[in-house]
């Protein structure tokens, strides 16, 4: 009987150890396979660019009356090259030529929306643009919540009130957590010291402070944030596309994440300020972008 008892446990045993074995392969697999879904790419490439070079319009929209593009990004990513050109685009450039009335970038989201919009910038820069993402003041703030907020040392006092005379905006020097609210407000706000270039070198603070601490995170993490949360009034880039984009990005040499500006200068034209683009200086970030 001792015998028989022996040879049941070790048949229970084994039984257990083959069991614990499968469970483990098919953990180990599951996560093989999510790793391989995560590194799929994210987008087909756009036409006339190499095949790893892909351009993407990030359009942040005004919340007062009539939607105008404020805040326009150009973003080039080359997976293989593990590098981002971020090219910040004034949106008081005049896009309407010498003679013609008065059309500035910003007024082109008026008009026509991301549609027309990413046509202009195409124009302006003769390249094809493949995907396109449009955030509004509700859309920002909820995606910058769910990343519980940017550190950034806010560089002076920032106030403004809307239309109503209601405070909009209300944020106070020194170092700080900005939350949803508060980080739309920091990349909204203009003075009259700076102008509108002083906004963007701004938003090139805030979202290198963001890439440098979504870094702190493993990419998985990022990843499920932006997959879960991702929310765009107008896109045509999936929450899946946008999760791929931001897990390879957060992958990248920090020294290859690049920011510049439109080049141009700010002059008067019709009565007031535009940016005014310099054609040789503008090919020569374009190449940038496709030669990276």
């Amino acid at each position: 009987m001792k015998k028989t008892k022996t040879r049941i446990r070790y048949k229970k045993l084994l039984i257990c150890l083959l069991l614990a074995a499968a469970v483990l392969a098919a953990a180990v697999y599951g996560v093989l396979a999510l790793l391989a879904w995560l590194r799929a790419p994210a987008a087909a490439p756009v036409s006339g660019a190499p095949a790893d070079s892909e351009y993407y319009l990030f359009i942040g929209t005004s919340d007062g009356g009539k939607p105008q593009a404020d805040s326009l990004i150009l973003a080039s990513v080359n997976r293989a090259g593990q590098s981002v050109y971020a090219v910040s685009l004034p949106g008081h450039t005049r896009i309407s030529r010498t003679g013609e009335p008065l059309l500035l970038l910003r007024d082109a989201y008026a008009e026509g929306g991301a549609e027309k919009t990413v046509s202009a910038v195409e124009n302006l820069l003769h390249i094809r643009i493949g995907r396109y993402a449009v955030f509004d003041r509700a859309s920002f703030s909820t995606l910058i919540g769910h990343f519980s907020g940017v550190d950034l040392y806010v560089e002076k006092n920032m106030d403004h009130t809307d239309a109503s005379g209601t405070p909009d905006i209300d944020l106070r020097q020194g170092f700080q957590t900005l939350e949803g609210e508060e980080a739309y407000g920091y990349l909204r706000f203009i003075d009259q010291e700076e102008g509108e270039i002083g906004r963007i070198q701004r938003e090139e603070r805030f979202f290198k402070a963001l890439l440098a601490q979504g870094r702190e995170h493993l990419r998985p993490y990022s990843w499920a944030l932006v997959r879960y949360y991702w929310s765009s009034p107008d896109t045509n880039i999936t929450a899946g596309e946008a999760a791929s984009i931001v897990y390879d990005i957060m992958g990248f040499p920090a020294d290859n994440l690049h920011f510049v500006i439109l080049p141009g200068e700010v002059r008067a034209y019709d009565g007031q300020n535009v940016w005014e683009i310099n054609p040789v200086e503008i090919q020569k970030v374009v190449g940038l972008t496709i030669d990276q």
